[in-house]
């Protein structure tokens, strides 16, 4: 989201405060009233409500802990967990001279580190596995919560739908940190060492937990290879969002890691109760969601073809891209070796669970479309 350029809003700040005072010679304001005035300007660049999934997202990668500048060797963990949480709680300068006098805080907001814009383009909006994350973070559980998809049914992309779909309040606001896992920690705390960004952790959990702040942090494609040495980092981490009341979210791609996690510390882990029992397999796209994207992808072209049966067409082409390894379903990364071109209706994937090879109208329906 684009905000307001701060040059310009001390501008609108001081104009607004001239009139201010023209305005309280006229009338007596109390320090509430003339503080609403004051900020009411600057509220609307900053809490303006986002038109699209993509404002939004934009919106969410830009933060106010990034203009923190780095805990230095001479601070003390608990000032500056005071200085992250000072920022997230009011914001800019405006809000920090004001807010506190009037208790009134910055909107809050989810945080999505770090901007990748290939989640800008028009995705897949609920699919299974973002109906499982949009549980999951309407749960607010606390501890670590581990949750698992197969690889190539587009976790990522559901998860930063479910965060963007889960608004922030005054009491609740989620986190979702994407890649390697300690190097994230650093980022997100604004330290340059994990054993410090831990720490800092620690205070800066205290002090929102104080303000009746609950805390999601969700953990996105730091696991696909396994805990390794990140165990102890996770676990530490996980103690502290149990003791004062917040939730980690892990999301892994199998059963497996899931299993790991839930081990990991006792009742501090687990796997999502909302999981249900489902298999890694189970969050496959529907045949609905494979129309839609098909819809969106080849067929926009066979659509402008007049010498065309546009059903038989789709219908080859979900044959042809279903998974046939006995739990069947849709996956879009599957599906995207054929629509991009890379395989040609007919030859099997190499990935696990072929598509289903057809007979040879399916080679009628591929070179059909090309001509």
């Amino acid at each position: 989201m684009a905000l307001q350029h701060p040059q310009r809003s001390r501008w609108v700040i001081v104009l607004v405060l001239l009139l201010t005072l023209w305005q309280r010679s006229q009338h007596s304001f109390t320090l509430q009233e003339l503080g609403a005035l004051l900020m009411r300007p600057l509220a609307q660049p900053i809490v303006r409500k986002a038109s699209s999934l993509a404002l939004q997202y934009r919106a969410a990668t830009d933060f106010t802990l990034q203009k923190v500048n780095l805990m230095t060797p001479e601070m003390s963990v608990q000032k500056h967990a005071k200085k992250l949480t000072k920022r997230i709680f009011w914001g800019n300068w405006i809000w920090q001279m004001l807010g506190p006098r009037l208790g009134k805080r910055a909107p809050m907001k989810n945080v999505i580190l770090p901007f990748d814009k290939q989640f800008l383009a028009d995705p897949m909006n609920d699919t299974p596995f973002e109906t499982l994350m949009r549980d999951v973070l309407q749960a607010r559980d606390v501890g670590t919560t581990a949750v698992f998809a197969e690889p190539g049914i587009g976790k990522s992309v559901s998860t930063v739908l479910a965060v963007l779909k889960t608004n922030a309040s005054e009491s609740c606001m989620t986190v979702l940190l994407r890649g390697e896992f300690q190097k994230s920690l650093k980022d997100f705390f604004r330290v340059s060492d994990t054993s410090l960004a831990l720490n800092v952790a620690n205070s800066f959990f205290s002090q929102i937990a104080s303000d009746g702040i609950s805390l999601c942090i969700i953990i996105d494609n730091a696991f696909d290879g396994g805990l390794q040495g990140d165990s102890t980092a996770l676990l530490d981490l996980t103690r502290h969002a149990f003791e004062f009341g917040h939730q980690l979210v892990v999301v892994t791609q199998s059963s497996n890691l899931a299993a790991e996690i839930n081990e990991l510390n006792g009742v501090r882990t687990k796997i999502a109760p909302q999981q249900d029992g489902k298999r890694a397999e189970d969050f496959r796209w529907s045949e609905d969601l494979a129309r839609q994207y098909l819809t969106r992808s080849v067929m926009t072209d066979v659509k402008k073809r007049q010498d065309v049966a546009v059903d038989e067409v789709m219908r080859e082409w979900l044959n042809a891209t279903k998974m046939r390894d006995g739990s069947g379903g849709w996956s879009p990364s599957t599906m995207s070796l054929y629509t991009r071109g890379y395989l040609s209706l007919g030859e099997a994937p190499p990935t696990r669970g072929s598509a289903v090879t057809t007979s040879t109208s399916v080679v009628w329906v591929r070179e059909l479309i090309r001509k």
